[in-house]
């Protein structure tokens, strides 16, 4: 099924305002969030838990990409 997410991330140098497609789905007893457009997944046992690891690693992508300076950032 997919989906979006919107919203905002900033750090102390940085603020970036996203929105991304997403396609849940489910293998066998894990659910799995994974957008396409950063190659970024997360999973778990529940929708509920999955979405939550997508996040996580979602702002873990960001600050760390962020703070080597390899994002680059455009308005589009």
């Amino acid at each position: 099924m997919g989906l979006g997410i919107k919203g905002n991330f900033h750090n102390r140098r940085n603020l970036i305002k996203f929105n991304l497609p997403i396609i849940k789905f489910q293998e066998e007893k894990v659910y799995f969030f994974y957008t396409p457009a950063l190659d970024l997944t997360g999973y778990g046992k529940t929708e509920k838990e999955a979405k939550a690891s997508f996040e996580e690693t979602l702002s873990q992508f960001l600050d760390y990409t962020t703070k080597q300076e390899d994002l680059i950032c455009r308005d589009f």
